[in-house]
């Protein structure tokens, strides 16, 4: 899921009450909203997250370009 230009969480989390109360879930976030002084931001930089984040929104912009809407019958 990309959250915005910036930001980037995947995992098994379905965001559901059962899954948050009972299953064992796993989520991951990469990526930053600021620009955090050198050394204080994590092992990747702000502009690497981004460039993550864009690649994923690209990837899924993709996608729907070439989908089809489903029209129940």
């Amino acid at each position: 899921m990309v959250i915005d230009d910036d930001i980037v969480i995947a995992g098994s989390m379905n965001y559901t009450g059962p899954a948050n109360d009972y299953n064992d879930e796993n989520i991951f976030v990469l990526g930053n909203p600021y620009d955090l002084p050198k050394g204080e931001g994590g092992p990747v930089g702000h502009a690497e997250c981004k460039a993550i984040a864009t690649f994923f929104r690209n990837e899924i912009e993709r996608i729907v370009a070439k989908s089809s809407r489903f029209v129940p019958g």
